[in-house]
């Protein structure tokens, strides 16, 4: 039987994770050998239950690691236990493929990858991705001694990760989406929010993503406000975690839109909160491709996104795009009219990313 493993820090919300998720549970029912690899300690997180309840092999190398008392120790504590514990596993396990997530590849120039097939997910812009001197160093390491092969999310991504290395050899497979699951729970919109606690006759705009700098959360409450103060039936519906998130907690109260927002960490029935939204907001400062837009879009919701989002994503003729320049007031007039929001052309059909067929390119990729 083939092995396969997926490397990742942890199991988190987020569309990597997501990714990562889909791969190795339909990994698994073709008759692979799959494992997930994390440098995180296990935390119990909705992820993580669906994969053990699917018989995926977990791997927390974070449950082991031995952590110092001074901060500057312990980061470097960390790196060199991490590094150790990563290339033990690897050169133990000798997996046929080991497929990178995010920034890890800095642990693998270490390891003995000799007959180990050895892909990297460029999840966003290179200038992004490899902006750390360890990742960049190790990326070019690997390519230079031909021991990785990288995979970007669309065409356009791929033509900028050849560039970046000056390469010609980057491969593109779009993020695969369940798109019948999205279709299917559009239904219990009203159950849902009874569960939620979200008055049935509200307006609820939605996001899903990580608390971070490029999903651009500050300007969303900006662009709530503004809806707010037109619609006072508006509900902001969040879903994810990360490192701002206090802070945009801070933001909405300090606004006077705590009874108006909700914020939503961990979950594992993403489309079924869908259902609860009318509108879908994604205003963020870069995007490698944006796997909730197309969760959204198969949810059937009108999706209102920032210009830095590629078209690859757009799947549904309820599509627009505007610029960060342009004022909250401007986003908040487009998402209080939703029936107003079409797209002429739309460039690609949904069905070019459903899972099963995403699979196969990944399988071809892999050779296997």
């Amino acid at each position: 039987m083939k092995k396969i493993v997926q490397f990742i820090y942890g199991l988190k919300t987020g569309g990597a994770e997501a990714i990562v998720r889909d791969y190795s549970i339909a990994l698994k029912k073709r008759g692979y050998e799959v494992k997930v690899l994390m440098t995180n300690a296990r935390a119990g997180t909705p992820n993580e239950r669906i994969l053990e309840d699917a018989g995926i092999d977990l791997i927390f190398l974070g449950d082991s690691l031995e952590i110092g008392e001074i901060p500057k120790i312990r980061k470097i504590k960390r790196q060199v236990q991490l590094t150790w514990l990563i290339k033990r596993f690897i050169e133990g396990y000798r997996p046929d493929v080991l497929h990178v997530h995010l920034t890890l590849l800095k642990y693998l120039p270490f390891t003995d990858l000799r007959g180990i097939k050895v892909f990297y997910t460029v999840h966003n812009p290179p200038e992004v991705m490899f902006a750390q001197k360890r990742e960049l160093f190790a990326a070019k390491w690997l390519l230079y001694h031909d021991r990785i092969t990288l995979i970007a999310l669309q065409e356009t991504m791929a033509d900028d990760v050849d560039a970046y290395f000056d390469i010609r050899k980057t491969k593109t497979l779009h993020n695969p989406v369940h798109v019948r699951k999205y279709q299917e729970k559009r239904k219990c919109k009203k159950k849902k929010r009874s569960e939620l606690g979200i008055p049935q006759n509200s307006y609820v705009i939605g996001h899903i993503g990580r608390f971070e700098e490029q999903k651009n959360h500050e300007f969303l409450i900006d662009i709530f406000h503004e809806v707010f103060e037109k619609n006072s039936r508006a509900f902001l519906l969040m879903v994810g975690d990360g490192s701002r998130k206090g802070i945009i907690r801070k933001k909405v109260i300090d606004c006077g839109l705590d009874r108006n927002v909700m914020i939503l960490s961990n979950r594992s029935d993403i489309a079924e909160i869908l259902s609860v939204m009318d509108c879908f907001v994604f205003p963020s400062v870069f995007e490698g491709f944006g796997i909730a837009l197309l969760e959204a879009q198969a949810a059937g919701l009108p999706c209102v996104v920032s210009e830095a989002v590629s078209d690859y994503v757009c799947v549904s003729d309820r599509f627009v795009k505007l610029s960060l320049k342009k004022a909250a007031s401007v986003w908040a007039e487009v998402i209080l009219e939703p029936d107003g929001i079409k797209t002429e052309t739309v460039p690609y059909d949904i069905g070019e990313y459903d899972l099963d067929a995403i699979i196969n390119g990944l399988l071809s990729l892999y050779q296997l």
